[in-house]
């Protein structure tokens, strides 16, 4: 089986990474939010070692840029975290 990670580009705190895991015939089999309560996930991508990181496209020139680069676990058995990358915060597009 596989299993298929999707940003969520919503704001006000609605925003996160959704996953869908599918069987090895392709039939969705489970699906669950492994990361909640951000802003604008706009972009993301695979890491090396088989984590998402979801990035948020958040913030403006007057009240700052404050998205973060979050690590997620597709399969839902860590815990997201923020990455280092997202420092102070930021508006990032993808990664």
């Amino acid at each position: 089986g596989w299993v298929y990670v999707s940003n969520s580009e919503v704001g006000n705190g609605g925003g996160g990474v959704g996953a869908i895991t599918f069987n090895s015939n392709g039939v969705p089999i489970d699906y669950k939010m492994i990361l909640n309560n951000t802003n604008l996930n706009c972009g993301g991508g695979k890491t090396p070692w088989g984590s998402w990181v979801s990035c948020e496209e958040y913030g403006n020139e007057t009240v700052g840029f404050l998205g973060q680069c979050w690590q997620t676990d597709p399969l839902g058995e860590r815990k997201s975290v923020m990455t280092s990358m997202g420092g102070s915060g930021g508006k990032f597009e993808s990664m």
